[in-house]
């Protein structure tokens, strides 16, 4: 992946390398077996690059906003089930640990471009289950999975998504069950066909989200 705009904080970084450019900062960390992470940030005085390499992942470090650098991670960085671009164009990640709603939507948050996941559509519905369940079978088992999807209110209140919006003005209803019995505000995790309402310290396993396209989500 890669992000404009950012570069790791210091003690984030274990070497630091003079380059040429950001190409060459990033094969240095692609060919150094320790690295899974990099940021290029240039010195325009002496017209190179400086190369901070790091073996952690962007969930396990802070990222700083610097103009004209840009920080680069590999899939490997991110613990995970599965990391993966689909059918429906959107950037899937799916971890291989089980946490709570609040702890999985902040482990998102922290992976530049992701989010805890929102499955508005009825393509979206039919890719996630599709791909949770092709690959059930080698990760053992990752249904169900945390969304960001929640009933902030008693039981007649309506479902909305993370950023807003309304569940119920999205075509995933055309294939997906909302199974509510809690009548107070609750979370949701998708499992199989349905969306289940749940309380925040249920652990489960984290539905993350990306839009490397630049699509309507």
């Amino acid at each position: 992946m890669v992000v404009p705009g950012k570069a790791l904080s210091a003690g984030d970084f274990y070497g630091v390398y003079t380059l040429d450019n950001a190409c060459t900062c990033r094969l240095a960390c692609w060919s150094a077996k320790r690295c899974v992470a990099v940021a290029a940030v240039p010195d325009t005085s002496a017209n190179t690059v400086q190369c901070h390499l790091s073996e952690k992942g962007p969930i396990n470090h802070t990222l700083t906003d610097t103009p004209d650098a840009t920080y680069y991670f590999w899939e490997a960085s991110v613990p995970n089930n599965f990391y993966g671009i689909m059918k429906d164009n959107y950037l899937y990640l799916v971890t291989n640990h089980q946490r709570t709603f609040t702890h999985g939507k902040e482990l998102c948050a922290k992976i530049p471009g992701h989010r805890l996941a929102t499955i508005k559509t009825a393509r979206q519905f039919e890719t996630v289950t599709a791909m949770l369940n092709a690959n059930s079978m080698s990760w053992g088992s990752c249904w169900p999975v945390w969304v960001d999807l929640e009933k902030p209110g008693v039981l007649a209140t309506p479902l909305q998504w993370g950023d807003g919006t309304l569940y119920g003005d999205g075509t995933v209803t055309q294939l997906a069950t909302v199974v509510t019995e809690r009548d107070y505000a609750a979370v949701y995790r998708l499992e199989d066909q349905n969306f289940d309402d749940k309380s925040d310290p249920d652990l489960y396993y984290i539905l993350c989200q990306a839009n490397p396209l630049g699509l309507d989500w």
